[in-house]
């Protein structure tokens, strides 16, 4: 990694953590890595009790 940190202290230090944002990329490589669909629903901070729709690896069926 280009950090120098191994991957297990990446996702220690980012996407494990508390209040860091684990967004798109790294729902990507797990998507990919795994060939899973994951559907992630974000709270809206606008409208109160909705949230916004993303579907990661659209086509592939939810195994669960």
């Amino acid at each position: 990694m280009e950090s120098g940190k191994t991957v297990k202290e990446f996702c220690h230090q980012e996407v494990e953590a508390m209040c860091k944002e684990s967004d798109h990329i790294h729902i990507i490589s797990l998507t990919q890595a795994l060939s899973v669909f994951i559907q992630v629903e974000y709270m809206s901070h606008s409208d109160y009790g909705t949230t916004d729709t993303h579907i990661f690896l659209k086509g592939l069926e939810p195994k669960v």
